[in-house]
C-alpha cells in the first residue's frame, strides 16, 4: 500500500511542489543575503569614508590649534608683527597704483573715431 502510494501520481505531484517550494524559499534567502551583504559593504565603504575624513578633520583641528597657525593668521588678517618688524602694505592689483585717474572723454563715439583716424585734434 505504501509502496504504491509513494508510486502514484498524486504522492509524485506532491513531492514536486514540496520540492518547488524549498526552491523558491532557498533562492528568497539567496537573493535577501545578496541584498544584505551589498548593502554591508556600502556601509562599510561609507565608514571607511567618514573614518578618513575624521582622520583629515582632527588633523586640520591640530593644525589650527599650532601657535604657527595663529601667528600667520594674526601676520595676513589682523597685519600684526613681531617686535622690530616692520609691517608693509601694497596694493592689491585691483587698485589704482598711481595716483592718476583716467577722465572718460565727453566727445561722441563718431568724433572719436574722426579724431583717430585723421588726427585731428
Amino acid at each position: 500500500m505504501l509502496k504504491s502510494f509513494l508510486l502514484s501520481k498524486f504522492a509524485t505531484l506532491v513531492l514536486f511542489i514540496g520540492l518547488a517550494f524549498i526552491i523558491i524559499a532557498t533562492a528568497r534567502i539567496l537573493v535577501q543575503k545578496r541584498t544584505i551583504d551589498r548593502e554591508v559593504a556600502r556601509i562599510e565603504a561609507q565608514m571607511a569614508r567618514m573614518s578618513n575624513e575624521n582622520e583629515e578633520l582632527s588633523s586640520l583641528i591640530q593644525y589650527l590649534n599650532t601657535p604657527e597657525y595663529k601667528e600667520k593668521e594674526a601676520r595676513e588678517k589682523l597685519n600684526l608683527a613681531k617686535e622690530g618688524e616692520h609691517v608693509v602694505v601694497l596694493p592689491s592689483s585691483d587698485e589704482e597704483v598711481s595716483g592718476t585717474t583716467i577722465v572718460p572723454s565727453k566727445s561722441s563715439n563718431a568724433k572719436l573715431w574722426f579724431n583717430y583716424f585723421f588726427n585731428a585734434q
